[in-house]
């Protein structure tokens, strides 16, 4: 009897880390092409074709309201807040064409996007 509570309670355990698992690889996925959003625009942006790079900040955000929710529900809001807040600067920075505040808030978003991935890798010091 007390090996089936055991078997039971080590196979949920290992289904919950393999869901945490998924969950990390899949935000990982997500900031990743967030990642390359920001990037295509900034080179498109110093290609000197503004039209183009805003319309890929757009295609970046309208990525990110797509995920919005899912990560809503998954990570802490204030987080998410940041990042939408920041993407609404760079948003922005591309349609009015200042190009230095369109590089510092593309950083700061690579940078931000990067922390939410670190924060939902599954490590030790982040479950404990």
């Amino acid at each position: 009897m007390l090996k089936r509570y055991f078997f039971g309670a080590f196979l949920a355990l290992l289904l919950l880390l393999g869901l945490c698992f998924a969950n990390s690889a899949y935000i990982d996925q997500i900031m990743g092409k967030a990642i390359e959003y920001a990037d295509q625009a900034l080179d498109i942006a110093q290609a000197e074709d503004l039209e183009q790079a805003c319309a890929c900040v757009l295609r970046l955000h309208t990525y990110w309201q797509e995920h919005r929710n899912y990560l809503e529900s998954m990570m802490l809001h204030e987080e998410v807040d940041k990042i939408t807040e920041t993407l609404s600067n760079f948003v922005s920075a591309g349609l009015t064409g200042d190009m230095e505040d369109f590089v510092r808030t593309k950083i700061l978003l690579c940078e931000q996007f990067t922390h939410l991935v670190e924060m939902e890798k599954l490590r030790f010091h982040n479950v404990f």
